[in-house]
């Protein structure tokens, strides 16, 4: 089993912006009182910022009684794409019952990753 950490997910987030060749698109350290300090990301496209992702705080984690370390990336795009380390076909069907349009599950295949964006944003027009 694949343990995700920081640097995956913002890993993610920039490759999905590459992939799908956003220009202009910029990743700079957030300040979301929601994440835990040096665990934080702005995601802006030019002067817009789009969304923030990093590791819920713990403090929050301990408030809403997490019991994992738990990673957030909300960023304004169409598609909902849900990414996990999470393999087990209960965590599959849990996640497609969500408001997620697809699963994808770590190790990423950038091309899948691009297919499935293209395919989704396709689907909505």
């Amino acid at each position: 089993m694949f343990r995700i950490d920081f640097y995956d997910l913002k890993a993610v987030v920039e490759n999905l912006f590459s992939i799908l060749g956003t220009k202009g698109f910029r990743v700079r350290a957030g300040s979301d009182l929601i994440f835990h300090p040096g665990q934080a990301m702005q995601v802006s496209v030019g002067k817009e910022s789009i969304g923030h992702f990093g590791m819920i705080h713990p403090k929050l984690a301990t408030e809403l009684k997490l019991r994992n370390t738990v990673f957030m990336a909300e960023i304004d795009i169409e598609p909902v794409i849900l990414l996990t380390a999470k393999t087990s076909d209960e965590a599959h069907l849990e996640g497609l019952k969500s408001t997620a349009d697809a699963f994808l599950t770590k190790p990423f295949n950038n091309e899948i990753v691009k297919a499935t964006v293209q395919q989704l944003i396709t689907e909505r027009k």
